[in-house]
């Protein structure tokens, strides 16, 4: 299962020695190490270069309480902190006078915080600079942002320099005019060598810094996950950033697996399956429809991958096991389903699959005023090119295939079904309408038979071709069959727009 969450917390930060004009700064990594049970302080520094009296007063004043905020909205107890800078050579120390005096650290400082707190890592390619003007977020310019560029820039290991942004009306108040203009003039000529991230709140922050997979981990790890959260809380950036922790969970979770197996990053993917685990075991609860979902979501793969060596198992049988004590009644065919995905069983299309090659009906449409109206407000342009253009194309962009050649029409059938499964968002489909989806695409498939190329529906090959959806069979068979085909994924495509809506 997964480990005990790191207590330490770990973040970039560039420093600029007084004197000089400002013309030069330092990189090092500001560490906080989360204290168990809080002591008498609720944060103390240590070290050889500490924070001026001044700077240490503003972070226990202004910084912790944006962390306990973010931490208080997630149901998570602060720690207490014991803060430190490291990784400074000897000049360095002697040029910054064994003292951080100023404002700039605040960024990465509750940063580090967070990170300390929830066990989520940082990214080590990020620094930031910035001042958190006020305890409910907002983050304010500083100076000497050309300096800290450039030692960014000179760092081999850092890729994103993240600043506040200058076209806040509140920027002037720390920067003059002529400040405000070279640092701005300074972030536009460094884009072609580094990445320029700006943020106006700890909101903006902490999209911009922590990682996908990390969040959802950190939220399974320390309890958060699906939580409920409140509108209220987006209209504050500490509520901000509360909500991007927290907000559609089990949606994340299951588009973040997703990603990972098509990349594949199949060890992420398991720890991401190991943390949603380790969740429910604690809580003592079968997920719902869990072995449904993993298997939908695995047959919705290129075929190639899920033959890759290190994808199965995908879960511990013994964790799964562990898992299926909890289960209820109405969970206990979905079990069998979960030890199968996990362990890589039946699950590519075959014929014991064909069991229901006849339509199942979904049922009568309703004749509500409700649903006309919901379809009704549907056909727009915005909402069909959002929710239909936009997923079919990155639903194309992604599936990758090996080749453009299928042998074999029960291949045929196992890749068709595949992409079908990835385009549309399957898990979220009634079961009734599923069935009719699958029986749809078999019998489609079927008839298209015999040596078939599969090209354009997603990409394959080095090229990752993107075109319009064709099927065409064998060269022999002629421009009727072609069309014909052309005509049953036409349907499909059909099928999902309708699915969608």
């Amino acid at each position: 299962m997964t480990p005990d969450r790191p207590r330490l917390g770990h973040a970039k930060v560039v420093l600029v020695p007084d004197g000089a004009h400002k013309e030069h700064a330092v990189v090092s990594t500001i560490i906080a190490r989360a204290v168990v049970g809080r002591s008498a302080e609720r944060i103390t520094f240590s070290g050889p270069l500490a924070f001026e009296r001044r700077a240490a007063a503003h972070i226990r004043q202004t910084v912790v309480p944006v962390a306990d905020a973010i931490l208080c909205h997630l149901g998570v107890s602060p720690p207490g902190l014991e803060v430190s800078i490291a990784n400074l050579g000897a000049t360095a120390v002697a040029e910054l006078d064994s003292q951080v005096s100023g404002f700039s650290a605040d960024l990465p400082t509750l940063l580090s915080f967070l990170s300390a707190a929830l066990g989520m890592p940082v990214p080590d390619d990020i620094i930031c600079t910035g001042h958190i003007a006020s305890p409910t977020g907002e983050i304010r310019a500083v100076k000497a942002v050309p300096a800290k560029l450039r030692a960014a820039i000179t760092d081999a290991s850092l890729r994103r320099f993240v600043h506040p942004s200058f076209r806040n009306d509140t920027s002037l108040t720390t920067l003059t005019p002529k400040e405000a203009e070279r640092a701005e003039a300074a972030v536009l000529e460094a884009r072609d060598r580094i990445r320029t991230i700006a943020v106006c709140d700890v909101g903006d922050l902490v999209r911009a810094v922590f990682e996908e997979e990390h969040a959802l981990i950190a939220s399974m790890s320390t309890g958060y996950f699906a939580k409920p959260v409140h509108d209220a809380w987006a209209n504050h950036p500490t509520g901000r950033a509360s909500l991007f922790f927290m907000v559609d969970s089990d949606a994340r979770f299951w588009a973040c697996v997703e990603r990972n197996l098509l990349a594949g990053t199949i060890e992420t993917a398991k720890r991401l399956l190991d943390a949603y685990i380790g969740l429910h075991l604690g809580r003592r609860l079968y997920p719902e429809a869990f072995g449904r979902r993993l298997m939908l979501l695995l047959r919705s793969l290129p075929p190639a991958d899920r033959r890759l060596r290190n994808m199965f198992p995908l879960i511990a049988t013994g964790d799964c096991i562990k898992l299926s004590q909890f289960a209820s009644t109405t969970d206990h065919e979905d079990v069998p389903l979960l030890l199968d995905a996990a362990s890589g069983r039946h699950i590519s299309w075959s014929p014991l699959d064909r069991g229901c090659d006849h339509a199942v009906p979904v049922g009568p449409r309703s004749s509500e005023p409700t649903a006309v109206d919901t379809v009704v407000s549907r056909l727009r342009a915005e909402y069909l090119a959002g929710h239909i253009g936009l997923p079919i194309d990155n639903a194309r962009a992604t599936y990758i295939s090996e080749t453009a050649t299928i042998e074999s029409k029960d291949a045929f059938n196992e890749v068709i079904t595949a992409f079908y499964l990835h385009l549309v968002p399957v898990r979220s489909i009634p079961t009734s309408a599923r069935v009719f989806v699958r029986s749809t695409v078999t019998a489609s498939a079927g008839r298209a038979g015999g040596h078939a190329r599969v090209c354009g529906a997603f990409g394959h090959g080095p090229g990752r071709v993107h075109a319009a959806a064709i099927v065409d069979r064998n060269r022999l068979a002629g421009n009727a069959n072609s069309a014909r085909a052309s005509s049953h994924a036409g349907f499909l495509r059909r099928t999902a727009q309708h699915a969608r809506l």
